[in-house]
């Protein structure tokens, strides 16, 4: 199976802890054993993981839900707002 990458997303998981993700395997990873609550955009983050490791869909749109379902639960890090 062909690793499946794409721009890092930074999370607040696990106590607040920043988690950085980068590929679709691991962001199906955070949201089976990390998430924070079971609110239906996780669940929907975790059927479009799985169509695009099926080649449904493309790496962008599992990185787009996964964003989308790390905003509904208030632990989505906006990595352009940080300040260096």
């Amino acid at each position: 199976m062909e690793d499946m990458r794409f721009p890092p997303v930074c999370l607040k998981v696990e106590g607040g802890r920043p988690r950085i993700v980068r590929s679709v395997e691991h962001a199906m990873f955070v949201l089976e054993h990390r998430w924070p609550n079971d609110h239906p955009t996780r669940e929907k983050a975790l059927q479009i993981c799985r169509y695009a490791l099926n080649g449904k869909t493309g790496a962008a749109a599992a990185r787009d839900a996964l964003v989308y379902a790390a905003v509904n639960a208030d632990i989505y890090i906006d990595l352009t707002s940080v300040q260096r």
